[in-house]
């Protein structure tokens, strides 16, 4: 298994963690008390984000993180839940990889910290660790969440987003699952900022296409649809024009 640059694998038992240091030796000894990852952040939570997949805020070296569990989606999720078949990097692996050269092009999005690989054989389930953005809400939450601010905040927020989605196509990222609650926008003394969230599936080109930039887009707002049907809101004009002029820009 080819690792990211400046990480390093270590085995405890049947699990396997990657990540350089101290992440490494912290993780490893969570694993060594807790046997899971995922268990210790559960206990040790300073804040959850409930969901399919319970996601946990934990204090650790270096900051804050973010741990939650590698989730299969679509229909195959039916079947397999959060179980992965063998082939290839793990998930957490390819995960840590793009995100990697999605920074080194310009690209916002949280830091992979670490990846835990449990099990052997057949097949494996796993944990992703990132960094924790502070001050921040995904675009579902900002314009369609109980807490959403004011239009003039949320206008801003749309814009950010079009802006690293424009960005993301220039740098020649794919993002198959582009949706928005995989578009997270933070605060930082009143001035936004947007990162791109779950690119374990993503792909980088020389040049993105414009059919496949479109499908992006078209995916994008397919998201948006269905979360406005469920919460009986929806995201105004003011805010769907800043997204497409940022886009277009």
């Amino acid at each position: 298994m080819r690792l990211p640059a400046g990480t390093r694998a270590r085995r405890i038992g049947s699990v396997t963690v990657v990540a350089a240091e101290p992440a490494l030796s912290f993780i490893a000894d969570v694993i060594r008390r807790h046997g899971r990852l995922r268990d210790w952040a559960a206990g040790h939570a300073v804040r959850t984000f409930p969901g399919r997949g319970a996601t946990h805020v934990v204090h650790a070296p270096g900051g804050a993180w973010v741990v939650r569990p590698a989730l299969r989606g679509g229909v195959i999720a039916r079947v397999l839940r959060d179980r992965y078949v063998r082939i290839g990097a793990p998930r957490p692996i390819r995960e840590m990889r793009i995100s990697r050269r999605a920074r080194d092009r310009g690209i916002d999005t949280p830091e992979v910290v670490a990846g835990v690989v449990y099990g052997r054989g057949l097949f494996y389930r796993a944990d992703v660790v990132t960094r924790f953005v502070p001050d921040a809400m995904d675009l579902a939450s900002l314009s369609l969440g109980p807490d959403r601010p004011a239009e003039a905040q949320r206008v801003e927020g749309w814009r950010v987003a079009g802006q690293l989605i424009r960005v993301a196509a220039r740098a020649g990222l794919f993002h198959p699952d582009l949706n928005l609650r995989n578009v997270l926008v933070s605060w930082s003394l009143d001035v936004p900022r947007a990162h791109l969230l779950d690119l374990d599936r993503c792909r980088f080109a020389l040049w993105l296409t414009k059919r496949d930039r479109d499908a992006m887009v078209r995916r994008f707002h397919r998201s948006r649809n269905k979360l406005e049907a469920a919460a009986g809101l929806t995201v105004s004009a003011a805010e769907l024009a800043a997204f497409e002029e940022a886009l277009r820009v």
